[in-house]
């Protein structure tokens, strides 16, 4: 099956999830977060903000709480930029203020700039995965741009309610595969192409 399929498909199995589902599942995916990688030494952690009328994984309360294993943590945040068609990342706290965009998508109103290259782990935003790691976003290649310019050693992990489709049928060239993706109840392990 190919991207346009999935983003029906998985959008409408979202959609079916309740608040209280969103946030069971999504605390679920934060505690094999911690329980399985060393946040201690990771000095910028890049998140997205979620979509909440669209049942994203609630990178909120996942950042919470691997807060309480690395308080210095820096937290960074993209910013659509239409025009060149590229993220820009900003660094927020707890004061920033955010106002949504025409996507409904929540951007920090002000913020220093942080170099793609100075990002030690990304936390990827997805609609679903293959079991080879590659991604179905909503479809503006943003973030496959965006990945394409971390260094080899930041971790790019897709965060999944659900588990992976076989095959995405349509990836191409430009497509940046994750690392890992973590779910729940497991984690896939993309890095040396099995899972555990």
């Amino acid at each position: 099956m190919n991207k346009v399929f999935f983003r029906k498909s998985v959008a409408a199995q979202r959609a079916d999830l309740s608040p209280s589902d969103v946030a069971r599942f999504s605390a679920a995916i934060g505690s094999r977060l911690i329980g399985n990688f060393d946040f201690g030494s990771v000095r910028y952690l890049h998140r997205f903000i979620p979509i909440v009328s669209s049942n994203e994984v609630d990178t909120t309360l996942i950042l919470e709480q691997i807060t309480t294993v690395n308080s210095e943590i820096r937290t960074v945040v993209p910013v659509v930029d239409k025009l060149s068609r590229e993220l820009r990342h900003v660094e927020v706290n707890a004061d920033t203020a955010f106002v949504s965009n025409e996507w409904g998508i929540p951007e920090p109103v002000s913020g220093d700039s942080v170099d793609e290259k100075s990002l030690d782990f990304v936390l990827v935003p997805l609609l679903c995965f293959d079991r080879r790691g590659h991604r179905v976003g909503y479809g503006g290649g943003y973030y496959d741009r965006f990945l394409a310019k971390v260094r080899p050693d930041c971790l790019k992990i897709g965060l999944s309610f659900f588990g992976p489709v076989d095959e995405i049928e349509d990836v191409h060239e430009g497509d940046i595969r994750l690392d890992y993706c973590v779910m729940p109840e497991r984690i896939y392990d993309f890095s040396l192409t099995n899972d555990h």
